[in-house]
């Protein structure tokens, strides 16, 4: 869509996610302005601590091993795929290209130590430390889901190893605060979510705006808007 200059509107807000890979983009409508968008982040929690039991390492982390407890032992992202039982994948875990959405993604990540393994001989204990990708829309990782042990891999899915269970990662946290923003002179062309009838009108509507995170995952969705100059 493009907005005619006399309009006043300076963004416009398309769905990129609602419909299926291939669909064009679904245009909700343009407004003048966005209050609240550009505002100072939130300082970053402490990172968190998470440990790979019985983990057979590859790639990256198998080299990020030779540097424990240094900065060089540091990986900008690791997926936690599960394996899932034969026939026993939970209701509603959907596979795609990479992996499942069971899948969790641990960031910014730096591995502070290892210890051989109780589990079986050959393999280690890693203790990292670093941050959970919390995608609510997908639902937060606070039951960690059955299987026989995770797959490791990095943003582009090269191979990180694999590890018979986690600890740290799945458990209940404070909910992430969700700032207002509001559209200015909004004109919708479809319903936002949430919202009632679309008024006749231009008008202001204020809607959730979460933190955005560290870098591109490999899993996202919602809505975004472009600038017109």
């Amino acid at each position: 869509m493009t907005t005619s200059a006399s309009s006043g509107a300076r963004w416009l807000l398309l769905d990129e996610y609602t419909g299926e890979v291939g669909e064009p983009d679904v245009t909700l409508g343009v407004c003048h302005d966005i209050d609240g968008l550009f505002v100072d982040p939130e300082p970053l929690p402490p990172p968190e601590t998470f440990t790979l039991l019985g983990c057979d390492p590859a790639g990256p982390l198998l080299e990020a091993l030779r540097y424990v407890g240094t900065e060089r032992a540091w990986l900008p992202s690791i997926a936690l795929t599960p394996v899932h039982r034969p026939g026993q994948r939970p209701a509603g875990c959907w596979e795609y290209e990479y992996g499942c959405t069971c899948e969790e993604e641990l960031i910014d990540v730096t591995v502070v130590s290892r210890r051989p393994s109780a589990a079986r001989e050959g393999l280690v204990d890693l203790d990292l430390r670093g941050y959970v990708r919390l995608l609510p829309e997908h639902g937060m990782p606070e039951v960690k889901p059955d299987g026989t042990g995770f797959r490791l891999s990095a943003l582009d899915n090269e191979k990180l190893g694999e590890c018979l269970d986690v600890a740290g990662v799945f458990r209940v946290r404070p909910a992430a605060p969700v700032h207002p923003a509001t559209l200015i002179g909004f004109r919708p062309e479809a319903s936002l979510p949430g919202c009632c009838r679309p008024p006749s009108s231009p008008s202001a509507v204020e809607i959730g705006r979460r933190p955005a995170g560290h870098r591109p995952g490999r899993r996202g969705g919602g809505a975004v808007a472009d600038w017109h100059p």
